[in-house]
């Protein structure tokens, strides 16, 4: 019964460990994505930052935790969806609200 106890805090815990450092790395790469953005001109799609982030995250995803990958996969997802999509638009693109969409909210849940 210990050792089962045991067991499920330390695979508990090396799940959490693992999240938390995804969650640094993912809040890392969009704040810089973010600023690089800025700076390019947002109303231009951001389409060197875009592709910086997503060689960035490949070469990040080389790691051996799922989780890692998980974010990688969703911070995509949320660049294509989110950023580049509102911000090509220049009817919307209000750099602005570039600091409320630099981090996405999956570095705050960190969660799949």
């Amino acid at each position: 019964m210990r050792f089962n106890l045991l067991l499920i805090f330390l695979v508990t815990l090396s799940c959490l460990l693992c999240t938390t450092h995804s969650c640094k790395v993912c809040m890392d790469f969009m704040t810089e994505a973010k600023e690089r953005c800025m700076k390019e001109g947002v109303s231009t799609g951001c389409k060197e930052t875009q592709t910086w982030l997503i060689n960035a995250m490949m070469y990040y995803a080389q790691g051996d935790f799922d989780c890692e990958v998980w974010v990688t996969g969703q911070m995509l997802e949320y660049w294509d969806v989110y950023i580049l999509k509102r911000f090509s638009d220049p009817a919307n693109s209000d750099p602005g609200n570039m600091c409320y969409c630099g981090i996405p909210w999956i570095c705050y849940k960190c969660m799949g």
